[in-house]
């Protein structure tokens, strides 16, 4: 059990691993929350764009929580992580960045609420999974923050 970046970073192999990990997890959060953040004020229904905002604003939080872990292993600062790196070196799942739909989000915003509904279901399923795994990860941060992050789920 590692407990914190110091002994990670000790062994190379398992600390390179645990990064490309991080950014895995942080990258998808941002990246469905950025999606998600594009339907703000245009839900079908005033309860389910309030719920859905509820749920991206706390998914974008997720991966924040991410980011400062890379950043405590001492990768770049958590905003450089999170808006300034280029597309080729985020680690997303590439569906994700599947647009909501056709259109531009002032002008003429032709989105598919059903798309987005599931995938969001789909990754949220999908997340949850890993968090359960990750829970029993041997660097101890990245165990406590996902057992944090699952206790969070329930209500997405």
């Amino acid at each position: 059990m590692f407990s914190t970046p110091e002994e990670a970073g000790k062994d190379p192999g398992y600390s390179d691993t645990l990064k490309e990990l991080l950014y895995q997890l942080a990258d998808d959060d941002f990246i469905v929350s950025f999606r998600g953040s594009e339907w703000l004020g245009l839900a079908p229904h005033i309860e389910e764009d309030v719920s859905f905002s509820s749920i991206t604003q706390n998914t974008m939080g997720h991966a924040v929580m991410f980011y400062q872990l890379l950043e405590e292993l001492g990768e770049k600062d958590t905003d450089v992580l999170a808006h300034e790196r280029k597309a080729e070196e985020r680690r997303n799942a590439v569906y994700l960045e599947k647009k909501n739909g056709e259109g531009t989000y002032l002008e003429e915003p032709h989105y598919d609420w059903a798309l987005t509904v599931i995938r969001h279901f789909l990754y949220e399923t999908w997340k949850k999974i890993r968090l359960e795994a990750i829970t029993k990860s041997s660097y101890e941060p990245l165990a406590l923050t996902a057992q944090k992050v699952l206790m969070e789920q329930t209500y997405h």
